[in-house]
């Protein structure tokens, strides 16, 4: 339901999903979504259930799971970022995407650490609307 529209997706992880399954469909000629309850369809839920658990091998999963742990709260996510920014722009720029997925409350830390930088830097207010524009600043700093 939450795949064709039908229902509100509250979760900013599944919006995610939602948005990937789309993009997907999207390359099909034609495509059909079918709900069946989890009691009746045992080899899905099977099938899950080994997906979760082979999840740290694939090493998207596993920068998706080292992000998740180590940005739990504002202050370590505020030392994480700036621990890994002069690493790669596009690594800094997708560890920005998924904190502010999947940790509000981190991500606002960062938003304001990235303020008080441009400030530091500037006396003009860089302008930071994006995260190009984040991950951008926090390479130079």
């Amino acid at each position: 339901m939450q795949v064709k529209g039908n229902c509100r997706v509250d979760k900013p992880s599944l919006k995610r999903y939602r948005k990937r399954v789309r993009q997907l469909a999207s390359q099909f000629a034609s495509f059909k979504l079918e709900h069946i309850y989890s009691q009746d369809n045992s080899d899905a839920r099977s099938l899950a259930r080994a997906g979760f658990h082979t999840i740290f091998v694939d090493p998207i999963y596993q920068a998706l799971w080292e992000i998740l742990y180590w940005c739990h709260d504002p202050e370590s996510a505020k030392n994480y970022v700036l621990d890994q920014r002069c690493d790669d722009y596009h690594k800094t720029k997708y560890i920005l995407d998924t904190i502010e997925c999947c940790l509000p409350e981190s991500f606002a830390a960062i938003q304001k650490l990235c303020t008080n930088i441009s400030r530091r830097i500037s006396r003009r207010s860089l302008r930071l609307e994006n995260n190009r524009a984040r991950a951008s600043l926090l390479g130079i700093y």
